[in-house]
């Protein structure tokens, strides 16, 4: 990202560049708007009329302010700042770039690689002759590293960064500026503008018409190209990923940044030529949220799905699989299901479904995810008597095992029919093979293990319900309890779980940033049907997190008479160090590690001075150095406190 705001730079000594050009030539080259370039295999486009105008409101924010604490974000707030001044010494640059629309997209470079297209539409006074023949005098001042290429009449000018080891691809075609550091982008930009994509499609039109409200920027999410990006960071995940990408179109969403808050507004289309879930959703009228009343507080993620009338949703879905081979091959399946047990699914469980079925997923006792399901009821006296006739016609029907136990006053039953959930949400809920069941108000609570529902029960006992959290009752009120689609996840217990699902490399950045993600402790995203498109919101509170890991102990005044094992540990709960003291001072086995889990050091201290041969790693845990220290190993042999079994 570094490179984005060198990228700016350029930008302004070219548009300085098209200043004296307009006050000396007439010819005007055909205005093309800032989208018209990029390639039709962007992910994420980014565009703002104002990016001078936009950064200011953004610096005056407690967000930004806090962020500043990050290098990153400190390094990105001197060079804009240094941008910012050198726009305002010129005020014929300023005219220039006042109110000139400038364009971002990120796009996949190869299997594991990505990279990003800039352009900046310059508008009258662009002439390209002419800033051609500037333009590499002009990056001469700069470096020397300038070159030129010729790709389909266009002429590239490519600016070498021996530090960064990477080329800056300039060209301009017609009035845009476009600037990539991938030459495969620049090539593709070239040839997308003779046949320009995003601006000709309907959806992406009607978006940037009902995103055109203002805010800081606008975004725009290309669903079909997202799960071979997130792929990259969580390959897990890709297959839920890859099906509900699928279902969607384009996402367009203005942002707007307060001091205590982040918050995206805008619209999604799905394609409704195509059969899925959400088109079946949207129209099934907005329900309202039912489950946070049961939900354990210990919430990670909660997922949930809402209607107003879960048959008429059952009913159109049901109806969209007529022609389908494969939806037919399913509903001969249940139809087999239905006579060999002899039970009627759509009376027995269809129709007690409420208004929400609600994906859960809480921390469990060991730190690892916890997956539920909760499913708001119309009745819970028809949801038991339903689960009941189903009940007593598997048990006469099969050898299935099913059994039931209580728990407190709660029946805490097992169904022993391997993907018989799945048959109702399909994807959605695929994990849910053999799952437990119990009745906790008015909702069905379905898991993994009894030991899960018995500690959702005794949340609910105790009233530690997501309904009395203050975080989650302030997200719902900036969002909607009425909708189709909401998702709310809390920070402080989500952060560890990332582990789950996130590569290594992803995780490390993760854990290595853990500060600044903590100081956004909720999230929610919210969809709303509103005729042929979802309404959206996405929401991000902001509340300064301090680390609250145990400070480093070296700088602490300790003072042990006797030999003292510690386990200092990153924010995230990993080791940090390991280490052992006697009389306030470091002294025995010593380890350090790396936020991803490996070595760092490895080696010794006698008296806090380090002593004998210690061993050097790099991130990836390879051994580096052997330094071999004044005292001996031999003394160290002497010295009980260096045996590392008792650091724990």
């Amino acid at each position: 990202m570094k490179r984005f705001f060198k990228t700016l730079f350029w930008l302004v000594f070219l548009g300085a560049a098209g200043v004296g050009v307009y006050y000396y030539f007439f010819y005007k080259p055909p205005q093309l708007a800032a989208l018209s370039a990029i390639p039709e295999d962007a992910i994420l486009i980014v565009e703002t009329s104002e990016p001078v105008g936009s950064f200011r409101r953004v610096q005056e924010t407690a967000i930004w302010r806090h962020l500043l604490t990050h290098p990153w974000f400190a390094e990105t707030n001197r060079e804009l700042n240094a941008l910012d001044s050198l726009i305002q010494a010129n005020r014929q640059l300023a005219d220039l770039l006042d109110g000139r629309p400038i364009a971002m997209s990120l796009h996949l470079t190869g299997p594991a690689d990505y990279d990003m297209l800039y352009l900046a539409d310059l508008k009258s006074g662009s002439s390209v002759s002419v800033l051609e023949d500037i333009l590499h005098p002009l990056l001469a001042t700069f470096t020397d590293n300038v070159t030129s290429q010729t790709y389909h009449d266009v002429r590239i000018l490519k600016v070498y960064d021996a530090g960064q080891r990477s080329t800056l691809h300039i060209a301009i075609l017609g009035n845009l500026l476009t600037l990539s550091y991938s030459p495969k982008l620049m090539y593709a930009a070239i040839d997308q503008q003779r046949t320009p994509y995003f601006e000709r499609l309907p959806g992406m039109t009607r978006l940037r018409e009902k995103t055109a409200r203002g805010g800081i920027l606008t975004c725009y999410i290309h669903h079909s190209r997202v799960p071979l990006f997130l792929a990259l960071f969580a390959p897990q995940q890709q297959g839920l990923i890859t099906d509900v990408s699928a279902l969607l179109d384009f996402t367009g969403m203005y942002l707007e940044v307060k001091d205590d808050q982040i918050h995206l507004n805008g619209y999604t289309y799905i394609h409704d030529s195509l059969p899925g879930y959400f088109v079946d959703i949207l129209h099934s009228g907005n329900g309202r949220l039912a489950a946070p009343a049961v939900v354990p507080n210990r919430v990670a993620l909660y997922t949930s799905l809402q209607f107003a009338d879960y048959l008429s949703f059952y009913e159109r879905m049901t109806a969209r699989f007529s022609g389908n081979p494969e939806a037919t091959e399913y509903l001969k399946m249940l139809e087999s299901l239905e006579k060999w047990f002899r039970i009627d699914l759509k009376r027995d469980f269809v129709s007690w479904i409420g208004g929400e079925i609600a994906l859960v997923h809480t921390v469990g006792p060991e730190g690892k995810p916890e997956p539920c399901v909760v499913i708001h009821t119309r009745s819970i006296d028809e949801a038991r008597a339903g689960m009941q006739r189903m009940e007593k016609q598997i048990r006469r029907r099969s050898p299935v095992k099913f059994k039931t136990r209580n728990y407190k006053k709660y029946e805490i039953n097992y169904l022993h029919i391997k993907g018989f959930f799945k048959l109702f949400l399909g994807k959605l809920l695929s994990g849910f093979e053999y799952p437990y069941y119990t009745y906790v108000d008015d909702c069905v609570v379905f898991a993994l293990s009894e030991a899960a529902l018995e500690q959702w029960i005794d949340d609910y006992e105790q009233r530690n319900t997501l309904e009395r959290n203050p975080l989650f009752r302030q997200m719902r009120d900036r969002l909607d309890s009425k909708g189709n689609v909401f998702i709310y996840a809390e920070m402080k217990h989500l952060f560890p779980l990332m582990r789950q699902w996130l590569d290594a490399d992803s995780w490390q950045l993760w854990v290595e940033n853990e500060p600044w993600f903590r100081s956004f402790p909720s999230l929610g995203l919210w969809l709303g049907g509103a005729g042929q498109y979802f309404e959206s919101k996405i929401v991000l509170s902001f509340d300064p997190w301090e680390d609250r890991a145990p400070a480093d102990l070296r700088e602490q005044q300790v003072s042990f008479t006797a030999d003292t094992a510690f386990t200092v540990l990153y924010p995230s709960g990993t080791p940090q160090e390991k280490v052992v003291y006697r009389a306030g001072k470091l002294h025995g086995s010593y380890r350090s590690y790396y936020p991803n889990g490996n070595t760092r050091e490895m080696g010794a201290y006698r008296e806090g001075q380090r002593v004998g041969k210690w061993y050097f790693y790099n991130r990836k845990g390879k051994l580096q150095e052997e330094k071999q220290y004044e005292e001996t190993a031999a003394v160290l042999a002497r010295n009980p406190a260096a045996d590392t079994s008792r650091i724990h």
